[in-house]
């Protein structure tokens, strides 16, 4: 409907002109193009919070894997020493 109504108001913009209804195409057009974009807010909005997931998830992984590393270090040097 976007489109559709774009092309068609360019192919009629001397009409619209003529009776004066310039503004309200204006804001036909306008609540047309917020609705075809509240698809891409939400998607944007999910990707962000998918992002901050994922990097949670990894900073929480590297956190574990670097505590173990250390642990384990610590008890080789300790069977090193025996």
């Amino acid at each position: 409907p976007l489109f559709q109504h774009f092309g068609e108001t360019l192919s009629g913009i001397t009409t619209i002109r003529a009776y004066g209804t310039v503004g309200q195409y204006r804001v036909g057009n306008s609540i047309r193009v917020d609705k075809a974009n509240r698809p891409s807010f939400f998607l944007a909005a999910t990707e962000r919070w998918l992002a901050f997931r994922l990097g949670l998830v990894g900073a929480t992984v590297s956190l574990f894997a670097g505590s173990f590393s250390r642990k384990l270090g610590a008890s080789r040097r300790i069977l090193r020493a025996i």
